[in-house]
């Protein structure tokens, strides 16, 4: 899957819900009481069995890239539910200021101004998606937006590792075209 089609991907599962999509099953099953976590003595006879299924469930709705995020959590239907959205989380977080970058960064080629306004439609569509009331633009994201579009060409190979692995720590130091470099070593 390329670049392209995975952030159609994202924005199709966030536009739709992703968390409606796991849940439909649970909550038709009335198991998704086990979702939050409660004292086991509190629960009823059938909550093992009912955690196994639901575990399950999620493992088989997810897409396989997400797997990292539930495969600590066991038999642990609340921990996976639990990991999974935080994992979201900071994924929207990063998706909006991808294509509020790409928005910001977006220039017209020749005269033709048609393809522009369609290439920069796509791209305001693709942000719109990603903003709800619950999830809203914050000054946090322009700035982010703006830090990277301020920094120079060459260190945009440490900025797309950082926003693409979250494991990644820069530490101040990239490795930009095949040498390891500081802000203050590159540019001043």
């Amino acid at each position: 899957m390329d670049k392209t089609s995975e952030d159609q991907a994202f924005v199709e599962v966030h536009r739709f819900g992703w968390k409606f999509v796991i849940l439909l099953h649970p909550k038709t099953c009335k198991v998704d009481y086990v979702l939050k976590a409660t004292d086991s003595k509190a629960c009823p006879a059938t909550w093992t069995d009912d955690n196994i299924a639901v575990c399950s469930v999620i493992a088989k709705t997810i897409n396989l890239a997400n797997l990292c995020y539930i495969q600590d959590f066991g038999e642990d239907a609340a921990g996976m539910w639990e990991s999974l959205a935080k994992a979201h989380q900071s994924l929207a977080s990063r998706n909006c200021i991808y294509w509020l970058q790409r928005l910001l960064l977006a220039r017209m080629l020749g005269d033709d101004i048609e393809p522009h306004l369609i290439k920069m439609r796509g791209h305001f569509d693709q942000l719109k998606a990603l903003i709800t009331t619950e999830k809203p633009l914050t000054a946090d994201n322009i700035y982010a937006a703006s830090l990277i579009i301020s920094l120079p060409d060459d260190w945009m190979p440490c900025v797309a590792s950082i926003l693409n692995n979250t494991t990644l720590f820069c530490q101040g130091r990239c490795h930009t075209q095949g040498r390891i470099s500081t802000p203050k070593e590159s540019h001043g």
